[in-house]
């Protein structure tokens, strides 16, 4: 069996993540620890400590015009054997997008009653059963990263369907 890690920005993404793990579940399993791709290296100890035939999960957003460190870690991943493959899951242009994009409502924070945007990511975060809020917004996950990154990100492939089950 391979093992996977995802690396996401966030803890809206690893919310996220967690739920669409539940059964039946709609993406890859795997470990999911927050750690911003885009804006700090992963330290060399936490990639030494990742397992052989292991994928390695990048979940990141494009709105921020900024791809030196992700290039690095990119590059510093691949330096280690034991990863069975890369997979990058641009969030085109952020996770509030995605969230309109796979869903009914118009603005993310209608997602979660939130009173401003502001508030939408804490109120995400402190869903106490995401899979069913999803739902309840005819959740579609086949819709969720799917969008190719343009600009300085171009040169990302977007492996969201990959890691969709």
């Amino acid at each position: 069996m391979i093992n996977s890690i995802y690396f996401v920005e966030g803890e809206c993404e690893r919310k996220l993540l967690s739920a669409l793990k539940e059964q039946p579940s709609l993406v890859l399993p795997g470990k999911v620890k927050v750690r911003n791709v885009i804006s700090e290296i992963i330290p060399k100890s936490e990639l030494l400590s990742i397992k052989p035939k292991t994928n390695v999960i990048f979940v990141f957003d494009t709105d921020v015009q900024q791809t030196d460190i992700l290039k690095t870690n990119l590059s510093n991943v691949k330096k280690y054997s034991g990863i069975v493959r890369i997979l990058t899951v641009a969030q085109v242009p952020n996770f509030e997008a995605e969230i309109v994009r796979s869903t009914d409502v118009k603005q993310a924070k209608d997602l979660t009653q939130s009173k401003s945007s502001t508030d939408f990511k804490r109120d995400f975060s402190r869903l106490t059963d995401c899979r069913s809020t999803l739902k309840k917004h005819r959740f579609d996950h086949n819709k969720l990263w799917t969008q190719k990154p343009s600009g300085i990100f171009g040169f990302i492939e977007q492996n969201g369907n990959l890691i969709k089950e």
